[in-house]
Order: structure tokens, then C-alpha cells, then sequence
């Protein structure tokens, strides 16, 4: 008996290497524990994911400041006034273009994306790319990344375009530009 229990664990240790090892052939950015910021306040959950890039920048200090400076829910603009006031250089996308997600990745920057939660609206880290899944860190569980089909990333992608494009946001932080084309 104690050999069946230990040949169980050792296929499930097996199994979450070999999805862990997918990922990692992927276009992805494995954020440290100490570096994936929970939500915090009331629906920080934007600022939260800005303190994300911020980390995964090496920023660590101006994550810290950003955490303890910014609260509760935000809209892009005001994200966007928030950064330009803080002399944070970033990219942003208003129309969540999935070319310039996927380019951000592959440069090996997370991006924050705007996607609707339940009745409301909630900010994620996109932190991985590959030719069909689109790898999420969501601030409300910080345990695990999410995994989501290109399909249904467009699908959120679309649904926030025809219901509140004024939230509709991609934003990555930025230490050198983007080409033009993906700028847009």
C-alpha cells in the first residue's frame, strides 16, 4: 500500500513537471512568489497588477511605494495620469491588441489587461504566450497561473470592446520602446 501511495506522488510530481516544463518552452515570465502582489484595499486589483510589472522590472522599491501610494478601483486614464505622474515609462494598448500582448511577452514583459469578473471589472497579469494559450496571474489567487485559449481570450477581449471599451486596457512597462507597429 505504501508503494502504490508513493508511485501515486511520484506521477503527480512527474505530471506537474511535465506541465510546469510546457510553460517553461513557452513565451513566459515566471514571477517569483514574493513578487505576485495580491489584491488589496477595495478592488486594487489594477494597482496590484501595476506593483506586478513593477517587480518583474526589478523595481522592487517602486512597486513597494506603488502599494502603499495607490488604492482602490481605477479606470484607465486614471492609471495612465497615475504612471505619467510617477515618471513611470510604459506601453499601452486601448484596444487590448493581442499583437502587442504577445510582442510584450516575447520581449519578456508581463502586460496588465482589463477583463470583466462577475458583475464587474477586474485588471490581470498576462504572463506567458504560447501558439494556443494565453497564460494569466490573477491578483485574486496568486497561488497559480491560469491558462486560457486564445479563443477565449479573444472572447473577453471582444466582450469588453462592446460593453466598456473605456476600461479596455493592455499596459506593460516600458525601459525601451516598442517597434511602431506594435506601439499602436
Amino acid at each position: 500500500m505504501v508503494r502504490g501511495k508513493t508511485n501515486k506522488r511520484r506521477l503527480a510530481l512527474v505530471l506537474a513537471l511535465a506541465s510546469l516544463a510546457t510553460v517553461a518552452n513557452a513565451q513566459t515570465i515566471d514571477l517569483p512568489p514574493e513578487w505576485r502582489v495580491p489584491n488589496y484595499g477595495r478592488g486594487s486589483c489594477g494597482h496590484a497588477a501595476i506593483a506586478q510589472l513593477m517587480h518583474a522590472h526589478g523595481e522592487h522599491d517602486l512597486a513597494d511605494w506603488w502599494s502603499r501610494n495607490h488604492r482602490g478601483g481605477v479606470f484607465t486614464q486614471t492609471l495612465v495620469d497615475d504612471l505619467t505622474a510617477a515618471h513611470v515609462p510604459f506601453w499601452l494598448s486601448t484596444r487590448c491588441d493581442l499583437g502587442f500582448v504577445e510582442e510584450c511577452i516575447k520581449r519578456g514583459r508581463p502586460v496588465a489587461v482589463s477583463v470583466p469578473y462577475g458583475s464587474g471589472w477586474h485588471v490581470v497579469t498576462v504572463v506567458g504566450w504560447t501558439r494556443s494559450s494565453v497564460w494569466i496571474l490573477d491578483n485574486n489567487d496568486t497561488k497559480r497561473y491560469y491558462e486560457l485559449t486564445h479563443g477565449e481570450f479573444h472572447t473577453i477581449r471582444d466582450y469588453v470592446a462592446n460593453t466598456r471599451p473605456d476600461l479596455m486596457f493592455a499596459i506593460a512597462l516600458a525601459s525601451h520602446p516598442l517597434p511602431s507597429k506594435v506601439n499602436k
